[in-house]
């Protein structure tokens, strides 16, 4: 299928028929199933898996028809049903373990959205892919084959497994995610939900994201810096650039001389800012504001 900047897509699209979403090498490790320390929680070790799933659960106990958006994801697709991602990495990691944990859990209700059935019949590769370490890569793979699928494994006893290897003791993103499938259990074992296949099926249909293209590597990376410089979302002026700038009906020169147009804009913007602002951000929005009111008043 091909993804539309700005549309909404459910967990079931994402992770449905031949779609791949795949960790490009950017990307940092998967860590939300890390234990870390927190000011804000009196410096008591916790993680955000066991949240994030608890959230769920409590939207699909309190309305499990309600429909929920869980944030916007960054991404672009090369080569086709292949979804780079740029930002979203942790939120659809864990949702993909979640998913694995239930088609464990059942009887296999949920096959098709942790491994294609042509993959099935191919080279086993699950919807999820690691490209930032290969060690990664073939966890996943077997993780989601011997344990989700085959259930040859306990997802709380992956260590143990045959096809488990010492060098993934060294791998961050692995052991955080063997540390998220403990999270998960638990929180779904105290619980006490019954029908578990429901549940899934909640989570496919229900759960949604915002996709927003980036249209290639270059402009992802740059998003990527920015998120994870700052630890912010893009701002509506970041958000702007590629959406003006990547207009098809601009050639090459054009697009050259308005980026350029856009860098001195954002640096006199920058150079002028308020004292207590650390970037140019407010002054561009203000400035597209009134460009656009301008406009409509010439347009009246």
């Amino acid at each position: 299928m091909d993804f539309i900047s700005g549309s909404a897509y459910s967990i079931k699209e994402l992770f449905g028929e031949d779609t791949k979403i795949v960790i490009p090498d950017l990307q940092r490790d998967y860590c939300w199933g890390d234990k870390a320390y927190s000011e804000a929680n009196g410096k008591q070790p916790t993680e955000l898996v066991s949240y994030f799933v608890k959230n769920i659960l409590e939207i699909y106990k309190n309305d499990s028809h309600n429909k929920v958006t869980m944030g916007i994801i960054y991404g672009y697709e090369q080569p086709n049903n292949h979804i780079q991602i740029c930002d979203g990495q942790q939120r659809l990691t864990t949702i993909f373990l979640l998913l694995g944990y239930l088609n464990y859990k059942t009887k296999g209700a949920f096959n098709d959205y942790i491994i294609s059935p042509k993959e099935m019949n191919d080279d086993y590769e699950p919807h999820l892919l690691y490209a930032s370490r290969e060690s990664t890569l073939y966890f996943l793979s077997d993780l989601a084959l011997k344990c989700f699928i085959e259930k040859k494994t306990s997802p709380l006893d992956i260590k143990e497994a045959e096809w488990y290897f010492n060098e993934y003791d060294q791998d961050a993103s692995i052991q955080s995610m063997i540390a998220a499938l403990a999270e998960i259990n638990e929180v779904i074992s105290q619980d006490d939900l019954k029908d578990l296949e429901s549940l899934g099926r909640f989570v496919l249909n229900n759960l949604s994201v915002l996709y927003y293209d980036m249209e290639n590597r270059s402009r992802g990376e740059d998003t990527y810096i920015v998120i994870n410089t700052t630890g912010e979302p893009l701002s509506a002026s970041e958000n702007i650039k590629p959406i003006l700038l990547g207009d098809p009906l601009l050639n090459d020169k054009d697009r050259i001389k308005y980026s350029d147009q856009w860098e001195k804009r954002e640096e006199w913007f920058w150079q002028n800012r308020g004292d207590d602002e650390k970037t140019s951000d407010n002054g561009m929005l203000d400035f597209f504001i009134m460009y656009w009111q301008i406009g409509l008043l010439q347009e009246n």
